[in-house]
């Protein structure tokens, strides 16, 4: 049997979420068939949302804004599920320390990069250049 089959096999029927609390607070829109079908934009896109937000500092809500999320870019809802419990708060520490360590390292364990961002504290522009990150061509 493959993936595919497996998880399709697995998955919740209608009348189990008709009966269920997450049909009586998100209505009729929980049965769309883009949350539920299995094709490469949609599994793809309901990792990269699940990812996202299990690497967000929202520990107690991830699964609410992944639903929320995968209801806004109708995409995979039980892949993006799935993806969200990656950090739990057993592990989120680590995660966020792994993370911390590693932006770090690339922005002061490369020389250049190092060199380039005391040039613009020097220069006064590092605020300019955090907003420009932010929202491109709004400067």
């Amino acid at each position: 049997m493959h993936v595919k089959e497996w998880i399709l096999n697995h998955l919740p029927t209608r009348d189990r979420i008709r009966h269920s609390i997450l049909h009586k607070v998100l209505g009729r829109s929980i049965f769309s068939r883009d949350l539920w079908h299995m094709s490469r934009r949609s599994v793809s896109g309901g990792l990269s949302l699940g990812l996202f937000v299990a690497f967000t500092p929202t520990i107690p809500f991830p699964m609410i804004l992944t639903t929320v999320g995968d209801l806004c870019f109708r995409v995979n809802l039980p892949v993006a599920l799935a993806a969200c419990w990656i950090t739990n708060p057993l592990i989120a520490v680590p995660i966020y320390l792994m993370a911390w360590r590693l932006g770090r390292w690339v922005i002061f364990g490369l020389p250049w990069l190092e060199e380039w961002l005391a040039v613009q504290v020097l220069a006064g522009s590092v605020r300019s250049f955090f907003v420009e990150c932010m929202c491109p061509g709004r400067i």
